[in-house]
C-alpha cells in the first residue's frame, strides 16, 4: 500500500485518503444504519403483521362464534319452531293444490317468477296475492326473518323440513321450494348442512359447511351454518340454516387500519383457495384465487408464525400466518404486507444516507484539500530547501522552524541536517587536505623506496653483469687452455707414435746391432731428449689443466655469487610486490615491473644452476685429464729409463743383446700405453673445450639477462617516479 501511495504526491494522496476514509466511514455507518433500520423495520413489520393476523383471527373467531350462538339461539326460538310447523303445513297444502303436485313450480311461480320486484330484491315481497295458506304464513313470518337476515348480515335464511324441503327462504333464489334429498340441489352445500343435522338431530347441534360454488346464487361462493329446531313437544321440527355473510367476513378481513398501502389479510381453505376477497381485487377472489404459498400450507398444517415469502402474486411479503377452526373446518388466516413497503422507509433513509454521504464527502474533501495544502505547502518549501541543500547551497533558509507540530520537527531536523552538512563539507575539505598530504607523503616515500631499490638492485645488476663478464673472460681462457691442452696432447701423441716407430726400428735393428751401434746410440739419445721434452710438456699440460680446474672453481664461486644475487633480487622483487599492493592503484605498474624482475631473477638462478652443472662436468673431466697426464709423465719417465738402459746395452751389446730385445718389447708396450693415454688426454681436452664453450654461452646469456634486468629496473623506476 505504502509503495503504491509513494508514487503520487502528498497533495493528491492526502485529500484522497481523507476522502476515502470519509467514504469508508459513511459507507460503513450507512450500511450499519441501513441494516439496523432494515432489521428493525422487518421486526416491526413482522410484529405488526402478527398482531394484525391475531386481531383478524380473534375478530373472525368472535364473528363466527356469534353466528354459531346466533344459530343456536334462533333455532331454539319458538317463532322459528312455529314458523317451521306453519310453513310446513302451507307447503303441504301448496303441493296438494299444485298441478301435478309440482310445488316447486307453484311456489317459485308465485314468489320468484310472479314477484314484481327485480332479481336480487325478491325479498321485498311479503306475500303472494293468491291468498293461499302458505301466503298467509309467509305474510306472518317473512318480515321477522327478513329483519333477522338484514340485521345479522346473512346472505339468506333457510327453513328446511325434516323431509328436506326448503319450505322458506328470505332471498327467494332457485333453491326455494326444492328438496335437498333428491332434488336439483341435493349435492349443494346447503344439502350437506341439512344432512349433517338430520343424521343426528340434537338440540343445540350446529354444523358448518365450507365455501363452495353455489348454483342457486349464480355459482357465487356460499358457506352454510345450520342448526336443529325442535318444537315445544321436543320433536325434531326441521333445520334452520344461514348462508354465511361474505360481506361481513370481508369487512373483518379487509379492515385497512394498520395495513398500509400493500397490506392485506385473507382466508385460505384446505384446497388452497381464498375464502375471503382480496383487498386489491375488483372481483371476488373467493374460490377463484389459488394461494399455494409456504405460509398458507404451514397455517393449514396448524403452524403459526411470520416469514418472508413470495405471496400468491409472486411478490415478496412479510407473511404472518395461523389457523382458525370453525366446526371442524380449518382455514388459514394470513396477514401480509409487501417487503417493498416495509423497506420503503429504509430505502428513503438509504437515499438520505447517500445524499448525506455525498454532502459529507464534499465537505470532507474540501477540508481535506485545505488540510493537505496546509501540510503540503510547508512540505514543498522544505522540499525546495532540501533540494538546494542537496545541491550544496548552504545559504538556504530552513522554513517552518517556528511551527510546533511534526512539520516544525522536520524543520528542526533539516536545520540539524544543514549544520551536519556544513560540518560534513568542512570535514570533506579537511579530509581532502589530509589526502593530498598523505598522497604527497606516499609519493615521497615511494620515490625514496624507488631510490633505495635503484641503489640495491642496480648494484646487484652491476654485480651480475660484472660476474657475467668475468665468467665470460674465464670461459674464454678455459677454452684457450682446453684448445692448447688438446694441441699438446696431439703433439705428445705424435711423439709417442714416433717413439713407437723408433722402438720398432730398434727392434729391427737389433739384428743389425753390431753393425749400427752408433746409430742406435744416437737414436737413444734422441729418444731420451724427446722423452724429457714430453715430460716437460706433460708437466706443463698438467699445470694448465690444474689452472683450468682452478678457473672452474672460480666460475663456481662466481655462479654462487650470481645465485645469491638472484635470490636477493627475488627477495627484493617480493618486497616490491608487497609495497606495490600497499600502494593500491598507484602501485600496479610497480607490481608489474617487480614481477618481471622476479621472473628475471628466477631465470638467472636457473641459468646459474645450468652453468654450475656444466662447470662441475668440466671439473670432473679436468681431474681425468690431470690423472691421464700424470700417467703420461710416468710413462715418459719410464721411456727415459729405457733409453738409459739402451745406452748401457749399447755398451754391453754383445753381452746383453737378449736383454735389449726384451726391453725393446717393453718399450713398444709402453709406447702403446702412452698412445692410449694421450688419446684419453685428447678426448678429455676436447670435452673440457666443449664445457668451456658452454660456459662461454651461459656467460653470454647471463650478460643478456643482466641487461634485460637492468632495463626492467629502469622502466620500473621510471614508472614509479612518474606516478
Amino acid at each position: 500500500m505504502s509503495r503504491v501511495l509513494s508514487r503520487y504526491r502528498i497533495a493528491i494522496v492526502l485529500p484522497l485518503l481523507i476522502g476515502l476514509i470519509a467514504l469508508v466511514s459513511v459507507a460503513v455507518t450507512g450500511t450499519l444504519a441501513y441494516l439496523r433500520a432494515a432489521g428493525d423495520m422487518t421486526v416491526q413489520a413482522e410484529e405488526k403483521m402478527m398482531a394484525l393476523r391475531e386481531g383478524r383471527t380473534n375478530a373472525l373467531g368472535t364473528f363466527l362464534d356469534n353466528i354459531e350462538s346466533d344459530i343456536r339461539i334462533t333455532s331454539n326460538n319458538e317463532t322459528v319452531a312455529r314458523a317451521l310447523k306453519d310453513f310446513g303445513l302451507g307447503f303441504d297444502a301448496a303441493r296438494r293444490n299444485a298441478p301435478g303436485n309440482d310445488v316447486v313450480a307453484a311456489l317459485q311461480g308465485a314468489y320468484i317468477d310472479g314477484n314484481p320486484h327485480p332479481e336480487g330484491e325478491k325479498d321485498k315481497l311479503d306475500a303472494a296475492p293468491d291468498g293461499t295458506w302458505y301466503d298467509e304464513q309467509h305474510a306472518l313470518y317473512h318480515a321477522w326473518f327478513r329483519a333477522l337476515q338484514r340485521e345479522r348480515g346473512y346472505y339468506d335464511v333457510f327453513l328446511i323440513s325434516p323431509d328436506g324441503d326448503v319450505i322458506y327462504t328470505v332471498f327467494k333464489e332457485a333453491d326455494f321450494a326444492t328438496n335437498l334429498t333428491d332434488g336439483q340441489w341435493a349435492g349443494s352445500g346447503l344439502a350437506e348442512a341439512y344432512r349433517h343435522i338430520t343424521e343426528d338431530p340434537r338440540p343445540d347441534a350446529v354444523t358448518f359447511v365450507d365455501f363452495a360454488a353455489y348454483a342457486p346464487s349464480g355459482n357465487a361462493p356460499a358457506s352454510f351454518i345450520a342448526g336443529a329446531v325442535f318444537d315445544e313437544d321436543g320433536d325434531f321440527a326441521g333445520v334452520l340454516a344461514f348462508q354465511m355473510p361474505i360481506g361481513r367476513i370481508n369487512d373483518i378481513m379487509q379492515i385497512e387500519a394498520g395495513m398500509g398501502e400493500s397490506g392485506e389479510a385473507y382466508l385460505v381453505g384446505t384446497d388452497l383457495l381464498m375464502r375471503s376477497d382480496s383487498r386489491f381485487s375488483d372481483q371476488s377472489t373467493i374460490l377463484a384465487r389459488t394461494v399455494e404459498t409456504e405460509t398458507a400450507r404451514a397455517a393449514l398444517a396448524g403452524e403459526s408464525g411470520v416469514r418472508q415469502v413470495a405471496d400468491y402474486r409472486g411478490v415478496p411479503v412479510v407473511s404472518a400466518f395461523g389457523p382458525i377452526d370453525v366446526q371442524g373446518v380449518r382455514w388459514a388466516v394470513l396477514a401480509e404486507v409487501d417487503v417493498a413497503e416495509v423497506m420503503a422507509p429504509v430505502v428513503a433513509m438509504e437515499w438520505f444516507l447517500i445524499l448525506a454521504g455525498i454532502g459529507i464527502l464534499v465537505v470532507v474533501g474540501l477540508l481535506g484539500i485545505l488540510f493537505a495544502r496546509a501540510i503540503t505547502r510547508p512540505l514543498a518549501a522544505m522540499t525546495g530547501a532540501m533540494g538546494r541543500l542537496a545541491e550544496g547551497d548552504l545559504s538556504v533558509t530552513i522554513p517552518a522552524t517556528e511551527r510546533r507540530d511534526e512539520l516544525g520537527d522536520m524543520s528542526h531536523a533539516m536545520a540539524v541536517f544543514k549544520t551536519r552538512f556544513q560540518e560534513a563539507e568542512d570535514l570533506k575539505a579537511a579530509q581532502e587536505r589530509e589526502r593530498q598530504e598523505a598522497e604527497a607523503a606516499r609519493r615521497k616515500s615511494l620515490l625514496a623506496m624507488a631510490d633505495r631499490f635503484e641503489r640495491d638492485v642496480s648494484g646487484v645488476v652491476e654485480a651480475v653483469s660484472s660476474a657475467a663478464t668475468e665468467l665470460e673472460t674465464s670461459a674464454n681462457g678455459l677454452t684457450g687452455v682446453a684448445d692448447r691442452a688438446s694441441s699438446n696432447a696431439t703433439t705428445v701423441a705424435g711423439a709417442a707414435e714416433q717413439t713407437a716407430a723408433n722402438v720398432e726400428t730398434v727392434a729391427t735393428a737389433t739384428e743389425e746391432l753390431a753393425a749400427s751401434i752408433q746409430e742406435i746410440a744416437r737414436q737413444v739419445e734422441q729418444a731420451r731428449t724427446t722423452a724429457e721434452t714430453a715430460v716437460q710438456e706433460a708437466d706443463r699440460t698438467t699445470e694448465e689443466v690444474r689452472a683450468l680446474d682452478q678457473a672452474a672453481d672460480n666460475i663456481g664461486e662466481v655462479l654462487s655469487l650470481i645465485n645469491d644475487i638472484a635470490s636477493q633480487t627475488n627477495l627484493l622483487a617480493l618486497n616490491a610486490t608487497i609495497e606495490a599492493a600497499r600502494a593500491g592503484e598507484a602501485g600496479k605498474g610497480f607490481a608489474v615491473v617487480a614481477n618481471e624482475v622476479k621472473a628475471l631473477a628466477g631465470q638467472t638462478a636457473r641459468a646459474t644452476d645450468d652453468i654450475d652443472r656444466h662447470i662441475k662436468e668440466v671439473q670432473a673431466n679436468t681431474q681425468h685429464a690431470v690423472k691421464a697426464i700424470e700417467h703420461f709423465a710416468a710413462t715418459v719417465g719410464r721411456i727415459g729409463e729405457i733409453s738409459a738402459a739402451v745406452a748401457a746395452a749399447v755398451e754391453q751389446q754383445n753381452a746383453a743383446i737378449g736383454e735389449v730385445s726384451r726391453n725393446t718389447a717393453e718399450a713398444a708396450g709402453g709406447t702403446q700405453e702412452v698412445s692410449r693415454s694421450i688419446g684419453d688426454v685428447t678426448a678429455a681436452s676436447e670435452e673440457a673445450g666443449g664445457a668451456a664453450r658452454e660456459v662461454l654461452g651461459a656467460a653470454g646469456e647471463l650478460s643478456r639477462r643482466a641487461a634485460d634486468l637492468s632495463s626492467a629496473v629502469n622502466r620500473f623506476l621510471q614508472g614509479v617516479r612518474q606516478d
